[in-house]
């Protein structure tokens, strides 16, 4: 008999986050306009220049001039396939200078953002390698002085094994989130090591300011080589136990109040690029290197030391998921 425990899952927006997969806009491939920037459609876009032989022919006669190709584009392009809004000091930036902006992960075929699975189920990863070295005696006691993440996760996953097939977490499926609604923004954040210190700006990115997505979740019980109990409850738990923990340690770090931080709320999460190394790795279990200035050598820490921040003193990097029990239809 089959034995899927399965659960649509909906992730909410709390505060701004980034993920991506390397791509970029680059300052050829969108039109600034006053409060946003223009995607061009490049397809539509070129169709149109190789029908108009004056158009093309100027085309030709500027391709190695950088900056009269990006003239070319800003001026002709009247085809595009969304906008995004920008921040105030985006705008101020790029009101002088096009830049290179990291574009938020899209579906390739629709060009809507997405959240992929890989990064859900990598969170539950943690949050549960978390849960059971910290509520499983036998495992808390045998993994204890063990400093090798790889061994330590192999324990727990693999039953102490090095083969990837007999890892439990192959049991469990996430598809990718797709969106129900969202809004997005192109924001420069910032890092503070602590309240004392000057914000250090980072890369312009596009990231996601609100929004829901909805998803999948199974769990295949028929999977032969658990070894440890895995259920929909045992995640929720974990994740509750995790990021109560990971939001109060930075909300000690910063106290400042103008910084914001959201209140807890089941089943809030941290990701994204600015998630962070503390959200990454097993308490009692952190061995965080982290250069300071005027050190030569860095130091281990059991906690990051930088926050991020959009331009409104927002942390980054902040999500809620919402679980919803699916009942299977047999045909």
């Amino acid at each position: 008999m089959n034995k899927l425990e399965r659960n649509k899952i909906i992730l909410e927006v709390v505060t701004p986050f980034f993920i991506g997969n390397g791509d970029e806009y680059l300052d050829i491939d969108y039109v600034y306009d006053k409060d946003r920037i223009k995607i061009i459609d490049k397809n539509k876009f070129n169709k149109r220049v190789f029908k108009d032989e004056k158009l093309y022919n100027n085309l030709l006669s500027i391709s190695d001039d950088f900056k009269k190709l990006k003239s070319f584009f800003k001026n002709n392009a009247k085809e595009f396939l969304y906008d995004v809004r920008i921040s105030n000091k985006v705008n101020k930036l790029i009101s002088n200078e096009m830049i290179n902006i990291k574009k938020f992960v899209r579906d390739k075929f629709t060009q809507t953002p997405i959240i992929p699975g890989s990064t859900i189920k990598g969170i539950i990863r943690t949050s549960l390698a978390n849960y059971y070295y910290h509520n499983n005696r036998k495992l808390h006691e045998e993994l204890q002085n063990e400093n090798s993440e790889v061994k330590f996760l192999n324990a727990i996953f693999r039953n102490y094994e090095k083969d990837a097939k007999k890892d439990i977490l192959k049991s469990l499926y996430v598809s990718d989130l797709k969106p129900i609604d969202c809004e997005m923004k192109i924001i420069r954040p910032f890092y503070k090591i602590n309240i004392e210190d000057e914000p250090n700006d980072l890369d312009v990115l596009e990231v996601l300011t609100k929004g829901k997505f909805e998803g999948e979740i199974i769990i295949n019980k028929n999977f032969k080589d658990i070894n440890i109990d895995l259920s929909i409850d045992i995640i929720k738990s974990s994740l509750e136990e995790f990021f109560k923990k990971i939001l109060n340690y930075e909300k000690e770090r910063i106290k400042n109040k103008e910084y914001k931080f959201p209140e807890y709320q089941p089943y809030l999460i941290k990701l994204g690029l600015h998630s962070g190394a503390g959200a990454k790795t097993i308490e009692g279990k952190r061995r965080i290197k982290v250069k300071l200035k005027n050190e030569k050598k860095p130091k281990i820490l059991n906690y990051q030391l930088s926050t991020w921040f959009d331009e409104d003193k927002n942390a980054l990097g902040w999500a809620k998921l919402e679980f919803k029990d699916i009942k299977w239809t047999i045909f």
